[in-house]
């Protein structure tokens, strides 16, 4: 016999069919991925726990609307009650700058009265001498 031949890297004509027949499909060679690579009683398991995930995930963000309104509602609540106690004060504090513009209009007339009396007397012992 003679010598055989090697092609592709050192592999002779007969290593190279065998090869060949034992080539496998793309899929084969590689692992599936995700729910195809699973058998079918795997893949309902595992469609029943994706199902189940996203009820929770859906129940949570539920979960945190009803805790995000309610929050708002206790916001508004709150501002509604902060702007009725800056009216409250805003009118009180009126009322105080009108009793304090009161006060000092006494004092005022107070002052000329005092003046006056002072005025009074003081002409009086001029013309009683």
């Amino acid at each position: 016999m003679g010598q055989t031949r090697k092609l592709r890297g050192g592999a002779t004509p007969s290593q190279i069919r065998a090869g060949l027949r034992q080539r496998r499909s793309k899929s084969e060679r590689r692992p599936r991925k995700g729910v195809g690579a699973l058998y079918s009683s795997q893949a309902a398991e595992y469609m029943k726990m994706i199902m189940k995930e996203i009820k929770e995930d859906v129940e949570a963000l539920e979960e945190m609307d009803r805790k995000i309104r309610e929050e708002a509602r206790k916001r508004k609540e709150n501002m509604e009650q902060i702007n009725e106690a800056e009216e409250e004060d805003a009118e009180a504090l009126e009322e105080m700058e009108r009793k304090i513009r009161e006060w000092e209009e006494l004092e005022r007339k107070k002052k000329k009265l005092e003046i006056n009396k002072i005025l009074a007397g003081l002409f009086s012992e001029l013309n009683i001498k």
